[in-house]
């Protein structure tokens, strides 16, 4: 009884000095808040080697958006919550950039695509006070 509780506690010892391994470069206080948001040692060290707060990369994820994604959105300037808006209205980053660089929120730019137009008849359209729907 008492070598297999010895190889127990060498077990738990081996998996506990392997899985705080994959904390490397964080502190306690890192690692915990990592923890309590639900993230694993892996997906938290890609979220900070892209420079994610715990806080961030929560908003990211729960938008359903890889590391690798929300980098990119991040990047060219968008928020978390925005981000997720165009996504679930299918329109990829390289659409979204121009509508926004336009100031047409997502929504409208779903509308008017939705309609059929173009960023320029859209442009054209709203600037004569249309609606998509006119």
């Amino acid at each position: 009884m008492f070598k297999y509780m010895l190889i127990a506690m060498g077990v738990l010892l081996f998996a506990g000095c392997s899985s705080t391994s994959d904390w490397n470069g964080m502190s306690e206080n890192e690692i915990s808040a990592w923890q309590l948001a639900g993230f694993e040692a892996r997906d938290a060290q890609q979220w900070k080697e892209e420079n994610f707060t715990v806080l961030e990369a929560e908003a990211w994820s729960s938008g359903s958006f890889s590391t690798q994604e929300a980098t990119q959105w991040r990047d060219e300037g968008f928020a978390a919550v925005e981000a997720t808006r165009w996504q679930q209205l299918s329109i990829p980053l390289e659409d979204a950039q121009e509508w926004k660089a336009r100031q047409f929120t997502p929504d409208q730019a779903h509308d008017w695509i939705t309609a059929g137009f173009t960023l320029q008849e859209a442009e054209e359209g709203r600037a004569k006070g249309l609606e998509p729907t006119n």
